[in-house]
């Protein structure tokens, strides 16, 4: 078989009074082998319904960077299989808290192939929402996926180049082979990171009568209306739990552990609406947006958001006089590629602090007591309801651990901070080991949406070796 032929597109773009002038370069696709943009109408079975199949690539993962990276496989013609653990598309988002939504618009969330979600549905959609336009999608494009299926292992064979990826669904277990494995497990969001005083053996001393529950274990405050409510950590969840509370009318405080960077939601919204709209095809968007160096968009973007930070101080000046500590000229780069957030994109919550809705107490926990939190000036908040809202270990090799093990594991790139080019470490590239990629997105301001993966995946070389397709990587060439 012959090597198909690249078939390049460029665009020249020019930012006035910000960049000169310059050309960002992509290549486009490959003659016969399908365009990664556009979908494919005709059903294709990728192996049936025998999970022993072998193919080009596995994808571990179901959520938003996992249906990206299938969608663009299928649009290409790959042969290729989705595992997902949960029982259906889609319900991850139906495990988060109830009040939980979107803080970006619903068109910046749209996955390959046009709008994903109809005008109907709200500006920020609400957690069920999200699951529900995921599901609809891949039966509208016909993805193969295997759900309630998890990894037990992926060895990879050296003489064979194959990854061989054993699974386990009520069906039993299966065997699969393939020459790619892709993970798209989250971005080091599976083990949830405690205080020392809130590990389950010192909450267990303490004799708190309360309930202590994770962030990621919380579901509603209406159990606790018109009890006592802290939310340790004042990120995007912590934000969002707190007015939770308050909006059960219980009595809330959010304890802060450091300056926090507030960025108002309709400056993010105003920026998104110019190229993400219902009048714009997304895939447009992306090209528009993600074909910048990221070093460039970083001056950009925060010259701008402290130009209107400085032109509206009463604002912050009323967060700070409510004793919330604010990080006024903050970097949302910083929090986003190298915090992995710490930030809070504000949807109400900052108003009803000021209003003093919601209590702030800025100082550090010494420890948990029977009644609440002792804090190290010797005050103490008492507590019927405690939610961590403290974060994640983002150590994703931890979690690929448990699909490749340890020893792979310990062989991978690390995952997330910024390289001195100033792009995303180990993001929608090889992960340090021969056709083994990582692929993962939060979806959140200025956040990794994955058409930047479309380098990598959608904008492969397909090289024929021993009769099998094998992926070469190619990056975006931003000469801008």
């Amino acid at each position: 078989m012959g090597k198909p032929q690249r078939t390049p597109a460029a665009k020249f773009d020019e930012i006035p009074g910000e960049l000169p002038h310059g050309t960002r370069t992509w290549l486009e696709g490959f003659d016969g082998c399908g365009h990664p943009d556009v979908a494919v109408t005709a059903a294709t079975s990728n192996g049936g319904e025998n999970l022993n199949d072998d193919y080009d690539a596995i994808v571990v993962g179901g959520g938003q960077a996992g249906l990206f990276t299938t969608g663009r496989l299928k649009a290409l013609g790959v042969r290729y299989v989705l595992l997902e653990r949960r029982p259906e598309i889609g319900h991850v988002w139906a495990t988060r808290y109830e009040s939980l939504r979107w803080h970006t618009s619903k068109h910046y969330g749209a996955l390959p192939f046009g709008h994903t979600y109809p005008e109907e549905d709200d500006y920020m959609l609400p957690a069920k929402r999200i699951g529900a336009g995921h599901k609809a999608w891949v039966e509208k494009h016909g993805i193969n996926v295997r759900t309630s299926t998890s990894v037990d292992s992926a060895t990879w064979d050296e003489a064979t180049s194959t990854w061989t990826v054993v699974a386990s669904s009520p069906d039993g277990q299966h065997t699969m082979t393939a020459k790619n494995l892709v993970l798209a497990i989250g971005p080091g969001h599976l083990t949830p990171s405690r205080p020392d005083w809130a590990v389950p053996d010192k909450v267990a001393a303490s004799g708190f009568k309360g309930t202590v529950l994770h962030g990621s274990e919380y579901k509603s405050s209406l159990a606790w209306s018109g009890q006592r409510g802290v939310v340790v950590g004042t990120a995007n969840t912590g934000h969002d739990v707190a007015e939770d509370m308050a909006n059960a009318g219980m009595q809330t405080t959010m304890v802060q552990r450091g300056a926090t960077f507030v960025f108002p939601a309709e400056w993010l919204h105003s920026s998104e609406d110019v190229m993400y709209n219902a009048t714009i095809d997304p895939t447009q968007a992306d090209r528009e947006a993600f074909t910048y160096a990221n070093k460039i968009m970083r001056e950009i973007i925060n010259r701008g958001v402290w130009k209107g930070i400085a032109g509206s101080p009463e604002r912050f000046d009323d967060l700070e006089k409510a004793g919330f500590k604010v990080e006024r000229y903050g970097d949302i780069y910083n929090n986003l590629y190298v915090r992995f957030g710490g930030h809070y994109v504000d949807i109400g919550a900052s108003a009803r602090i000021a209003k003093g809705e919601i209590k702030v107490k800025a100082q550090s926990v010494k420890a948990l007591t029977k009644d609440g939190l002792l804090f190290d000036d010797g005050s103490e908040v008492p507590a019927d309801l405690l939610v961590l809202a403290t974060g994640f270990d983002h150590d994703f090799r931890n979690d690929a651990a448990n699909v490749v093990g340890v020893d792979v594991a310990n062989q991978m790139d690390d995952f997330w901070g910024v390289d001195r080019e100033g792009e995303i470490i180990g993001h929608a590239k090889l992960a340090g080991l021969e056709y083994f990629q990582v692929v993962n997105q939060t979806v959140a301001f200025m956040d990794l949406r994955l058409p930047v993966c479309r380098p990598t995946l959608v904008l492969s070389r397909r090289r024929h070796t021993h009769g099998t397709f094998l992926f070469e990587i190619y990056c975006i060439a931003d000469t801008g």
